[in-house]
């Protein structure tokens, strides 16, 4: 399936199909029609795919299960069709660059080329890891008899409690019920396994390899490596700025004021976005924050019009108007 929402989302980040194809031979001409019909499948497929994984996102039951898994197979085969075509193409013949670039994108099938049974096992395991992510509660840390799922209940705990104790408790509760689970069932082995046979399968070393393929970079990993040296500096002074702060905070007993932030600290469950912590780590406290609320009111901007504002932007860089 991840084949599929690839070449969803480079196709739609390329520029259109020419009116008028640069290059001029049979195939190049093919080319361009089979590419024009697979983004439309892909475009339908997408939409319809959309849907069936919101409603199960938000409503985990057998039966939305049973209908993510069926589509699944249907995108899989998709896929599967869609990349086979386009490795017929001679791309030595072919001069248009979009067009390159969408035959390789669709020609990377991803792991709907396992077979069958192999196929079917890889999409019940992402399946069963959704939903022991999605289903996890942890009982409430003052109340065991209550059960809390992470979204809205611990996440709100996360960004707004002050207490140690109680997130430690959370972080440590959520990932014993997730974590710990879909490692037991072995799952998450399962999962690399099959992804580096897919991925051994379209051509590339490991997963990894075929992952970063995407980027079109020959020296990804290096450029990646470089960016990470060049911000290095400055997020050593800001992890340092951090971690003063919660010792300030929490005192020696909680955070080492030369070690490792303790992650269940920083607002977030991941410890990704600093941002719910931002009361204890704002430089200039008594400094006012830009407010536009006041301005937003006084121009009269509802949640209609902020709905369309948003509306129009997408629609600019080429999005459907929303239903």
């Amino acid at each position: 399936m991840l084949g599929i929402y690839v070449c969803i989302f480079f196709i739609s980040n390329v520029s259109g199909i020419p009116q008028s194809p640069v290059a001029t031979a049979k195939s190049s001409q093919e080319a361009f029609e089979f590419v024009a019909k697979a983004e439309s499948e892909l475009h339908e497929a997408g939409k319809k795919a959309t849907q069936i994984e919101w409603a199960y996102a938000t409503n985990i039951t057998d039966e939305n299960e049973k209908k993510k898994l069926e589509n699944t197979k249907v995108l899989d085969a998709l896929s599967l069709k869609l990349g086979r075509e386009a490795k017929q193409y001679d791309m030595n013949t072919i001069t248009d660059q979009d067009l390159k670039r969408k035959l390789e994108s669709l020609s990377q099938i991803g792991t709907s080329i396992l077979e069958q049974e192999d196929l079917d096992k890889y999409n019940k395991i992402t399946t069963e890891m959704e939903k022991i992510y999605s289903k996890a509660k942890v009982p409430d840390f003052k109340d065991k008899s209550k059960m809390l799922s992470l979204d809205p209940d611990i996440t709100l705990i996360l960004a707004e409690s002050r207490d140690p104790e109680e997130l430690e408790y959370y972080w440590t509760h959520w990932r014993e019920v997730t974590g710990k689970e879909i490692k037991n069932r072995n799952y998450y082995k399962q999962y690399v396994d099959l992804t580096n046979k897919a991925a051994r399968m379209n051509g590339f070393r490991d997963g990894t390899e075929s992952q970063i393929h995407a980027y079109e970079s020959k020296t990804f990993v290096q450029e990646m490596a470089e960016t990470w040296s060049g911000l290095k500096p400055l997020y050593e002074q800001l992890h340092a700025f951090v971690r003063q702060r919660l010792h300030e905070k929490y005192g020696n007993a909680v955070v080492d004021p030369e070690g490792p932030i303790p992650a269940h600290l920083l607002g977030n469950m991941w410890a990704q976005s600093w941002n719910n912590i931002a009361d204890m780590l704002k430089p200039y406290p008594e400094k006012p924050s830009i407010e536009v609320n006041e301005e937003m009111k006084k121009r009269g901007w509802t949640p209609k019009v902020m709905f369309d504002k948003a509306d129009d932007f997408f629609q600019s860089i080429g999005f459907e108007p929303m239903t």
